[in-house]
């Protein structure tokens, strides 16, 4: 069996974990693409179906290496930082197209990394939306922009 790192932790037990939630996050209910360590595996090496919940990335990502008296608490904690983490946080929007365009490698880690849309009329709306709802965005063509003016201000130099 595969290990997903240098834990003991294999890509069935996390899909038994995944399974068993429903693909559910336990913190949001979102849907869950990872597990999560009740107790993180830094603090107590323990990979038991006992100490693995699922968990969206976003709310593993707000849980990391936090210790909590009960996991009520640590599900409380995470609901209420994890609103605060995505109002901090520019939301990536991109499309199919500009993901297509892209080497295979940085698609891969790209398609991961940010919120893919059918087209540029629907990442505009979405755009429209969340910035009404004060969330900030980046989009491709933004993300463009910025590394532009990085490269005309190192020419200035």
């Amino acid at each position: 069996m595969k290990k997903i790192d240098a834990r003991d932790l294999t890509l069935v037990q996390k899909k038994r974990v995944l399974e068993k939630f429903d693909y559910l996050c336990v913190y949001c209910w979102n849907t869950a693409e990872v597990v999560d360590h009740v107790i993180p595996w830094s603090y107590y090496h323990d990979d038991s179906d006992n100490n693995l919940v699922a968990a969206c990335w976003l709310c593993n990502l707000v849980a990391y290496n936090k210790i909590f008296d009960s996991f009520s608490k640590k599900s409380a904690y995470v609901q209420s930082k994890r609103h605060l983490w995505i109002k901090d946080n520019p939301i990536p929007l991109w499309t199919k197209d500009e993901i297509a365009g892209l080497g295979y490698t940085l698609r891969k880690y790209i398609e991961n990394t940010v919120i893919v849309l059918d087209d540029t009329t629907m990442r505009d709306s979405v755009e429209r939306r969340l910035l009404n709802e004060g969330f900030s965005t980046i989009t491709k063509v933004s993300f463009t922009q910025v590394k532009q003016k990085k490269e005309s201000l190192k020419s200035c130099k």
